[in-house]
């Protein structure tokens, strides 16, 4: 039975490295998380020694890394866009049940997570609980194409494993959905206004051609900062450079304004990809809204190579603009708490 094999469960770290017990649990496609040791193996020549001795082998740094891979959900995700920007987000009512949280970049610095994954032994049944402290997210990227499913994919940089820690008893997201690409609008262009803290675009016109979308944010990280003491386990992973938002959108022909005007002046645009999921109650629905008020495209020219649709891929990187945060995700959902 695959779906009993595992479960994924994640907390938020009061003090960094300090191991919470999970809170939530969410529903993933794969994970690939796993203890990475550091072993030295000494020779020295001795006359009679043809072998290395097992005497001379030590255990000297351990770390982890890897990450998951998900279906983007309705409700619960807020934690992971948290620790993705460093936001410092809450939950906004904005009345009749529904909740709006604004993540926007801020210090990564003394925020962490605890991750933990059941993995059910094949020949028992029973479910082992692999523990990861410290967690920081190294990259993430959020992905949408024509005919799917949103998905949210973290890289992940955590102090170490263990097996010690008990199972936490968490339940899964309760009626939980997941954000599709038919829920989706893509518009570029606007004005972008910051009011109250709040990143508001006006003016964007949606793009209709766009078959494939992804933002991908890669945070910069001290990831091996190992001390005399220690005992081979790293201290927190503290931020040693400027974060990187890049993307890539994928877009049929159709005119030449849609995309190609842009990149070929390198000119400055604003993008949102908004997803409107089902109703919560009143007016107000689960939402996804992803606003970057200043990126420049990257990509290509329009190529012509047989008769089918003419395509054209654009990558973007987004920059400050000195005004407005670099990325807002807006989510809005039932959650009272990020």
């Amino acid at each position: 039975m695959p779906g009993l094999r595992a479960s994924l469960g994640v907390a938020q770290e009061t003090v960094v490295g300090t191991i919470a017990v999970p809170a939530r649990s969410f529903e993933f496609e794969t994970e690939s998380l796993a203890l990475k040791k550091t072993i030295v193996q000494g020779q020295g020549l001795r006359a009679g020694v043809k072998f290395d001795r097992a005497s001379r082998r030590a255990f000297t740094t351990r770390d982890v890394g890897g990450g998951f891979t998900m279906d983007l959900p309705t409700k619960g995700a807020g934690i992971l866009f948290k620790n993705m920007l460093g936001s410092t987000a809450t939950a906004v009512l904005l009345g009749t049940q529904a909740y709006i949280q604004n993540h926007q970049p801020g210090t990564l610095n003394g925020l962490s997570m605890t991750v933990q994954k059941g993995v059910m032994e094949e020949s028992t049944g029973t479910i082992v609980p692999f523990t990861y402290n410290g967690v920081k997210v190294v990259d993430w990227t959020i992905d949408a194409k024509v005919g799917g499913i949103v998905s949210l994919q973290l890289n992940l940089d955590a102090w170490n494993e263990v097996t010690t820690t008990t199972l936490a008893a968490t339940a899964y997201i309760a009626q939980s959905s997941v954000f599709n690409f038919t829920q989706g609008t893509l518009s570029m262009g606007g004005t972008p206004t910051t009011t109250g803290g709040v990143v508001d675009v006006t003016g964007g016109t949606p793009v209709s051609s766009v078959t494939a979308a992804n933002v991908k944010g890669t945070n910069k990280l001290s990831q091996a900062r190992y001390f005399f003491g220690s005992s081979g386990i790293k201290a927190e992973q503290i931020e040693n450079g400027y974060p990187t938002l890049t993307g890539q959108l994928a877009a049929e022909f159709v005119t030449q304004a849609a995309m190609y005007t842009a990149f070929a002046a390198d000119a400055p645009l604003t993008l949102e990809l908004e997803f409107v999921g089902p109703l919560i109650a009143g007016s107000y629905h689960y939402g996804l809204d992803i606003i970057i008020p200043r990126l420049y495209l990257d990509g290509e020219s329009p190529k012509v190579t047989g008769p089918d649709v003419v395509k054209q891929t654009c990558g973007f990187t987004a920059l400050d603009d000195q005004i407005n945060p670099v990325i807002q995700i807006g989510y809005t959902t039932t959650d009272t708490a990020v």
